[in-house]
């Protein structure tokens, strides 16, 4: 569960850290439709290389891309397998290892470039209630914790000569009662530790509480926001009235 630690926010400085989580969201969902559905498959195929071009060079996020592949590589294979046994077409699993790779990008883009804190501000902006808010930023924050301490666990447990890269994936398994046991009793003690900081704090004291720092959806953010969701329905107006997916000219 190492590759947990790729989905964890990382401070940067470049454009993409600057925009309102709101677009980025609408960003990411306008291509990932965009490339799923109305484009063809060598156009999609170009755009996850530049995808993944840019979050390398360009926004210095290779340690963590490279994880986040590594470590989704079986299923990739899986995915890819089950697909080719059952269509029995190179074209289509290729198609759908694709997508699939597409999806798992462009969550980890938004992920690693987006706040907890400034997500949470943004979904209290939209009238999402905060109580729904804040578990859920929470659950984003104890993913790399979660990581780390089974990181730990782990070191603990080879070093005390338990082997858990030798053998099958069921043995595997097996091997990792001792890991995930002590894992799981870490993981409720925090919990218990976080709900006594929250009634420390009289937290559900006040329905709307404020907040340290108000979202702010610029010009930038609209111009973004209105030219994917333009090219967006561009797509759809391509594919259901001219009647076919976007190909390269």
């Amino acid at each position: 569960m190492s590759y947990l630690m790729g989905f964890a926010y990382k401070r940067g400085r470049s454009i993409l850290y600057r925009f309102d989580p709101r677009t980025k969201f609408v960003l990411g969902l306008s291509v990932a439709i965009t490339l799923s559905f109305f484009v063809s498959g060598v156009l999609s195929f170009f755009a996850l290389i530049t995808l993944i071009s840019v979050a390398f060079f360009a926004l210095n996020l290779k340690d963590q891309l490279f994880s986040i592949l590594r470590s989704s590589i079986y299923l990739v294979l899986i995915i890819f397998a089950a697909n080719l046994y059952f269509t029995k077409n190179v074209v289509y699993s290729f198609l759908v290892l694709e997508r699939l790779v597409m999806f798992i990008e462009l969550f980890s883009l938004f992920s690693i470039t987006t706040s907890p804190d400034d997500l949470a501000a943004s979904l209290n902006k939209m009238g999402i209630p905060y109580t729904l808010t804040l578990s859920f930023t929470m659950a984003i924050r104890f993913i790399p914790t979660i990581a780390l301490e089974l990181k730990l666990i782990e070191d603990s447990q080879r070093a005390r000569g338990l082997e858990l890269d030798k053998g099958f994936f069921v043995s595997r398994l097996k091997r990792y009662v001792p890991v995930l046991i002590p894992l799981l009793v870490i993981t409720i003690l925090k919990v218990d530790q976080v709900a006594e900081a929250m009634e420390s704090r009289c937290f559900g004291a006040v329905s709307k509480p404020t907040m340290l720092k108000e979202p702010r959806f610029t010009v930038f953010d609209w111009f973004i926001s209105l030219l994917s969701l333009a090219f967006l329905f561009y797509c759809v107006y391509h594919y259901f009235y001219l009647k076919g997916v976007i190909i390269l000219p």
